[in-house]
């Protein structure tokens, strides 16, 4: 039988003020283990001889009622019982969406096919009475043959009773539980709440009236939980300081649910707090560290390898911390004339990154000794002067130089904190509704709700106002049963079905049911990678720009937020180019929306002044690049790019007759505003720029005006949440009426609350919570003394999309593979996505021209390879190259790992292939776990015997990827039967990896690095970061054993197994 989870609970009494009033427990209660107690029951209504509620079990209903003393480690037990009310199985297909449930024992969500109202008896607070079955009522109950007893609950005041999934959205056409649920009567004159808050209750018990005496009782509950950090949560770095070093312990288990706002605004503001405080220690104490430098020079002038001392005790006291600070590539090195002299103030600050591997460097051969790190360092750009002189550096030299500065900003986990802080019941709104009305009180408690978790029973049935609906919803009703419902699409007909045109035929009237249909205003769609998540997000974010004003569109990365953008203008130009085939040159066309990529406004205003100097820049018009790996600003639909459509520039498209009419109004005043005439002059090419800078010239104020006002135009403007918190976009979000979110399965829900606001904004999200979580750099992270230093990390890694999932929010789920060839996603399939129905679109056929490379690849393949079992016909196969011999190099600073052996057989194919087929390099990427494997593979790229592949992109690491997609993918595994598989044990990471190609896939490993394939042995794992865990690495052995039983495993000598290999 499946043991099925309650959700956590923590005492509860009245908030008061703006400090949250917690239990009288301040700390967590010891880890007593207490046994679950579930047994099946059935409630009797008005007496012994009344009418029965439930009792699934007992052969009397459908309906499954069990009693329950539930104990969960780091949260409140309790007693009580529960309802399973049976969802309909059609509803799916007609639009409300399917509904999952957590699985306790694996911590996923599952589909669900009832949803739990669970009730909670005040502790302390009930009586209750055991007697046997008489053989009156046993006759009631015929099909149960094994004992029973007849439990009497007495409550002092019902009032008191916690009903948690009340009012989360149901639906079973002709069920009578669906009518219960909107108020009508389930017996007498009671309905369903009333029965709920009913002051005394009879249980008849499948249970032996022994082991209900024993086990179904008061006596078995250990002392009340709360998280031990009070009740006021504000940013305070110092309160923090003291609050951590007091509350040091175990860590705390995942919660899907908290029963109070202050167990709500502890556990997450503390996840973001406990991630970053012991990491801004440490940096700042290696920030008061000197270290020996010297210098070789790397590009004349401009860029050298630095070769730092850094002692044997340095790198053991900081290993973790160095770890995660070196993991984003690029810090800062802050240069000194002297060592000794403390107060010396740094004479430069260069940017800086780690040398992954650095006896492979050529470069720096016979430099680096066994207690020494290298760097890459870079020279100040010119415009960065306050940096530091440009002072000569003595290259081959023992100048005394630097140390590192790896400070961690605060600011940014400063802003996630205060955003959770928005939901304490006394925050005020940060959107804009007007006054604190009794319409955004009731919006706000909505909200705060739907982020605990429970259900809606105290808002909806316990409110006292009257007359409460939210402006989106279409009918007021007076103390509603059921939550409010909206539209995201309630616009015309015809922009309606233009719209839907965008979706499959087979998911057009499902969908539009969907967005119609929404229970305050909250859609989620989810599916695997390539099933068209982004483009139905894009196709319910026009429909709710159409329907309700301003939209604003966050992801959690600047390459995610861009493939939002991009797909939103590519969608908007489609609907509406098909919306005005028939409309003529009449005043009835539709308009393009004006949709802005925001970046900082400062770095827009730098962009746009590096296109006046160099009009064909492109992407490389911002600041700054060269050194990082990918320029984060692109032009496209960036706000200058704009201001250059509205300047009338040759080097972007012209302002289009149907874009926005915001846009001309704005391109009128600048065409007629005399102190702009040389700016437009110069963007249109009348004057050149030497012309332009020998006369009055636009200042970069005013320049940064016009770009405010072009952002200010917008009808959609998509940032990443922590520029949503900046100006002018903070303003823009400010009076925004709705969001919509991509990626929503790898945001943090602090990020969220940060775009979404407090007033329960509608809001359509998209993701996929299989694949990367959010993250939380210190998840696994251990102090000296062995405590954790995140204690709430768990719960900071449960991203918005699986929380609600998890709760039950009615999802739209797509089946269509739409852009891997057919056979290309069966193994994450078979592997991850079970309870996916896997349909491959029309799209997959193998003999598509989108497909061609894919097949020269299997054809090649089998060419070279003829011992490989060639794909099933109709489809395109994964390979797997076991690369027999090659060696995990770990890098002591960093823990990333690399492997050479298995490079070299990864490039030499992809030559041979290449050079056979004659496929574009650019084609074909190359993935890596590991960003010091990423590193190795571009320097030896760059070798003479790999020309032929010189103009393939470089190599990415698998957190850089996501969200993007390639023909032909290549991932270079580095780890080896004797590293163990790292971090590519985790089956989200795996998920993304094996996902991001069109029509192939190749796997260059070690077939033992997860275990011998009939095993199921723990392998201990070290991630990105250094994060160590134990995993039985099951989704990668299992996708081993099926490449290697379909035969598609390849052997390779990869050579001696040596450190230098």
């Amino acid at each position: 039988m499946e043991i099925k989870e309650e959700e956590p609970a923590m005492s509860e009494v009245p908030l008061k003020d703006m400090a949250l009033t917690q239990s009288d427990a301040s700390a967590p209660a010891p880890a007593t283990f207490v046994t679950p107690f579930f047994k099946p029951c059935a409630i009797l209504l008005d007496g012994l001889d009344g009418p029965v509620l439930g009792g699934k079990e007992l052969g009397v209903s459908d309906i499954e009622t069990r009693i329950l003393l539930r104990r969960r480690a780091d949260s409140d037990a309790w007693m009580g019982f529960s309802l399973e009310l049976p969802l309909g199985q059609a509803n799916e297909e007609e639009g409300f969406g399917m509904c999952y449930k957590i699985n306790p024992q694996t911590r996923k969500v599952v589909p669900a096919d009832t949803r739990r109202i669970t009730i909670k008896f005040p502790r302390d607070g009930f009586q209750r009475f055991v007697e046997t079955v008489s053989d009156a009522l046993r006759a009631r109950f015929p099909s149960v043959t094994k004992e029973m007893t007849l439990v009497h609950v007495s409550l002092k005041d019902a009032s008191l009773t916690k009903v948690h999934g009340f009012g989360v959205p149901f639906k079973n056409n002709g069920h009578p539980s669906e009518g219960w649920l909107r108020g009508q009567i389930v017996a007498g004159d009671r309905t369903l709440f009333d029965v709920l808050q009913s002051d005394s209750f009879k249980f008849v018990v499948r249970e032996s009236i022994i082991s209900v005496e024993k086990c179904w009782n008061t006596n078995r509950l250990p002392p009340p939980f709360a998280f031990p950090y009070g009740n006021t949560h504000r940013w305070n770095k110092e309160a923090y300081e003291k609050m951590l070093a007091e509350n040091k312990g175990h860590q705390f288990l995942e919660s899907w649910s908290y029963t109070d706002d202050n167990a709500h605004l502890s556990a997450l503001t503390q996840s973001q707090v406990q991630d970053v405080m012991w990491l801004d220690q440490a940096a700042a104490e290696i920030r008061q560290l000197r270290f020996s430098t010297y210098f070789i020079e790397s590009e004349p002038g401009t860029k050298y390898f630095a070769i730092v001392a850094t002692p044997k005790s340095f790198r053991e006291r900081f290993a973790s911390a160095l770890r995660l600070l070196f993991k984003d590539g690029t810090f800062q090195l802050r240069l000194f004339d002297s060592l000794e002299d403390d107060k010396a103030a740094a004479v430069g600050k260069w940017d800086a990154r780690i040398v992954h591997n650095p006896k492979k460097v050529d470069a720096l051969e016979g430099h680096i000794g066994t207690e020494d790190t290298a760097l890459l360092v870079r020279r100040p750009l010119s415009e960065e002067a306050s940096r530091g002189p440009g002072f000569m550096v003595r290259t081959f030299s023992d100048r005394k130089a630097a140390d590192a500065a790896l400070q961690a900003s605060l600011t940014d986990f400063e802003r996630k904190v205060n955003a959770v802080c928005n939901f304490h019941p006394d925050a005020e709104p940060t959107n804009f509704v007007g006054h604190m009305s009794e319409e955004v009180k009731f919006r706000m408690t909505l909200h705060r709700d739907l982020l605990r978790g429970t259900g809606f029973c105290d808002t909806l049935i316990r409110g006292t106002t009257a007359d409460r609906h939210l402006p989106w919803d279409d009918t007021p009703v007076p103390m509603p049963r059921t939550l409010p419902v909206g539209s995201l699409l309630n616009t015309d007909q015809d922009r309606t079905e233009a719209l839907m045109e965008e979706a499959l035929p087979n998911d057009r009237a499902r969908f539009q049911n969907y967005l119609s249909e929404r229970p305050l205003g909250l859609g989620i769609i989810t599916a695997g990678a390539g099933f068209g998540k982004t483009t139905a997000l894009a196709v319910g974010t026009l429909g709710m720009a159409c329907t309700l004003g301003k939209i604003y569109a966050t992801a959690p990365t600047h390459v995610a937020v861009g493939n939002f953008a991009d797909r939103l203008d590519r969608v908007d130009t489609s609907v509406t180019d098909r919306l005005n085939l028939e409309r003529g040159d009449g005043t009835t066309r539709a308009r393009y929306k004006h949709i802005v990529r925001g970046y900082k406004v400062n770095n827009e205003a730098d962009a746009f002044l590096h296109l006046l100097r160099v009009p064909d820049a492109g992407d490389q018009a911002a600041p700054n690049l060269g050194w990082t790996s990918q320029p984060l600003w692109k032009k496209h639909l960036s706000a200058a790019f704009w201001l250059l459509v509205l300047l009338r520039s040759p080097e972007t498209r012209g302002l289009r007759p149907d874009d926005s009419l915001a846009l001309y109004g704005l391109r009128d005043r600048i065409a007629n505003d005399e102190d702009l005439q040389r700016l437009r002059a110069v963007v249109s090419h009348e004057i050149d720029y030497s012309e332009y800078k020998r006369g009055t010239m636009v200042d970069k104020i005013k320049l940064m005006g016009l770009l405010d006002e072009v952002i200010n135009a917008a009808d959609i403007v998509c940032t990443t949440p922590a520029l949503s918190t900046k100006e002018p976009y903070a303003h823009w979000k400010y009076t925004a009426k709705g969001i919509a979110v991509d990626e929503a399965g790898c945001i943090n829900r602090p990020d969220l609350y940060c775009v979404w606001g407090n007033t329960l904004l509608p809001c359509l999200m998209a993701g996929d919570d299989r694949q990367l979580p959010p993250t939380v750099v210190s998840l696994q992270q251990k102090d000296s003394e062995g405590h954790y230093v995140n204690r709430l990390g768990n719960h900071g890694k449960i991203s918005p999309l699986f929380f609600f999932r998890a709760m039950g929010w009615p999802v739209h789920r797509l089946h269509t593979q739409l852009r891997m060839a057919r056979g290309m996603f069966d193994l994450c399939n078979a592997e991850i996505y079970g309870d996916l129905h896997l349909q491959y679109g029309l799209d997959s056929d193998i003999s598509l021209p989108q497909h061609a490379f894919g097949r020269l690849l299997e054809q090649y393949l089998q060419q070279k390879y003829p011992d490989l079992t060639p794909a099933t016909p109709g489809t395109l196969q994964p390979a797997l190259f076991h690369c027999k011999g090659s060696y995990c190099h770990i890098n002591p600073a960093t823990m990333s790992r690399s492997n050479t052996r298995q490079n070299k057989v990864a490039l030499t194919f992809l030559s041979s292939f290449i050079e056979a087929s004659g496929v574009d390099p650019v084609s074909i990427t190359i993935i890596s776990p590991y960003q010091s494997n990423v590193d190795v593979l571009n320097r030896m790229r760059k070798k003479p015997e790999y020309a032929l592949i010189e103009s393939m992109r470089d190599a990415i690491t698998i957190d850089s990827f996501q969200g993007q997609e390639c023909d032909i993918v290549a991932i270079v595994l580095g780890t080896t039967s004797e590293s163990g598989p790292g971090f590519t044990a985790d089956e989200q990471r795996l998920n993304v990896m094996f996902t991001r190609q069109r029509s192939g896939l190749l796997i260059f490993g070690d077939i033992g690095a997860a275990g011998p394939l009939n095993e199921k042995k723990r392998k201990k794992s070290t991630g990105p970061s250094g994060q160590v865990s134990y995993s039985k690495a099951t989704v990668l052995r299992n996708m081993y054993r099926a490449m290697e039983s379909s035969g598609r495993v390849i052997q390779v000598e990869a050579g001696v197994k040596t450190e230098a290999s």
